[in-house]
């Protein structure tokens, strides 16, 4: 590593008395006055964007709206698909952040109804189950946005932002 930036070692050694080990450096020609660190990959914020979040467990809808309102998010809560519906009223979402099983109607029974009143209404799916189980079960169609369970504040956040970037035909690789 040493040699390879240009610089030198030099070993010198006496009986009884040890080693002495040099490391010759190039010098500087302009001062190092910041280190290159890799950027970190920070969770991306939002816009005000509108989220319903529907999830029938509580401390799950409680956890996933606190972390979106923490990020710059309007979070819209229900607990049920029928919840759902009256929570979104007339409101303009921006995205439905709903659970697949649910007691009542499902998810994507849910997302089918809230489209009939915003056809461009983006969704993510929540699910516990693998998507293997899903897919036999023809619960979501290939291709729809899926985040499995358990999932971390930094999955939440950038499949939230990936699926809105989705949306506005924006890259999601280039969206902060």
């Amino acid at each position: 590593m040493i040699t390879g930036s240009g610089g030198a070692v030099t070993l010198y050694s006496e009986d009884g008395l040890g080693v002495t080990v040099r490391a010759h450096l190039p010098a500087l020609t302009k001062p190092a006055s910041r280190i290159a660190r890799p950027p970190r990959d920070l969770p991306p914020h939002g816009q005000g964007e509108v989220i319903l979040v529907v999830e029938d467990e509580e401390a799950m809808l409680r956890v996933t709206a606190r972390v979106l309102r923490r990020h710059g998010y309007v979070v819209l809560e229900a607990r049920s698909s029928v919840d759902a519906l009256e929570a979104a009223g007339t409101t303009r979402l921006d995205l439905l952040l709903t659970d697949v099983i649910m007691p009542g109607y499902s998810g994507r029974q849910l997302a089918e109804r809230l489209h009939v009143r915003q056809p461009d209404l983006s969704v993510l799916f929540m699910s516990g189950y693998s998507q293997g189980v899903l897919g036999s079960e023809r619960a979501l169609d290939e291709g729809v946005a899926l985040i499995q369970k358990p999932f971390g504040q930094r999955a939440l956040l950038h499949k939230v932002r990936e699926v809105l970037a989705t949306r506005a035909g924006v890259s999601p690789k280039r969206r902060g």
